[in-house]
């Protein structure tokens, strides 16, 4: 039984890297019906879609991103993250207007990564941009405006840490609205 299960397992990794062979396509239509198979077969091909974002060619790195946003895996908001660490200035910026379009979806990624890593440049000046994106659209609960106020001030890195652990709390005890629901920001 466990053959058969090994046996699976590598055969659907055949198929995700032939799908990605498929994404470096000159034509549209092939890398079209190469992503929607990739977002069908949703978590199993997070890793090996990342992996494509190391390389050089641009147009497979954007095929890889939009990928990832459209799936909708718990994974997914956490993968775009971890790319906004990448020392790639185009892979931080297609996952940034990746996690922007997420809207809600990636803020409780993005608010771990930023307890876990808040001396990360690169992470603050992400999550910078996309909290200030989603504030614009009235997106975020008043503990996620003090982080962006935080990001956006002169205090001290720690800080960055303290404010997300206090808005990941707030998510986690139902004080904020739900993700999947009618979001409005809170006032304070």
């Amino acid at each position: 039984m466990g053959e058969i299960s090994e046996l699976e397992d590598y055969l659907q990794e055949m198929d995700i890297h032939e799908l990605i062979q498929k994404l470096r396509s000159p034509h549209a239509e092939v890398r079209s019906k190469a992503r929607q198979e990739l977002v069908r077969m949703g978590d199993r091909a997070i890793l090996p879609l990342i992996a494509v974002l190391h390389e050089a060619n641009r147009l497979l790195a954007c095929e890889a991103v939009l990928i990832l946003n459209e799936m909708t895996g718990p994974q997914s908001p956490h993968s775009l993250v971890a790319l906004l660490e990448n020392d790639k200035p185009m892979a931080r910026w297609d996952s940034t207007k990746a996690l922007i379009r997420l809207e809600r979806g990636g803020i409780m990624a993005l608010l771990e990564a930023l307890v876990k890593d808040y001396k990360s440049i690169y992470l603050q000046d992400a999550a910078r941009d996309v909290l200030k994106s989603l504030a614009q659209e009235h997106f975020l609960t008043g503990e996620e405006e003090r982080v962006l106020a935080v990001l956006e001030g002169f205090y001290p890195k720690v800080e960055v840490a303290h404010s997300a652990q206090a808005a990941l709390e707030a998510l986690n005890d139902n004080s904020c609205p739900d993700v999947e629901g009618d979001v409005s920001p809170k006032s304070e």
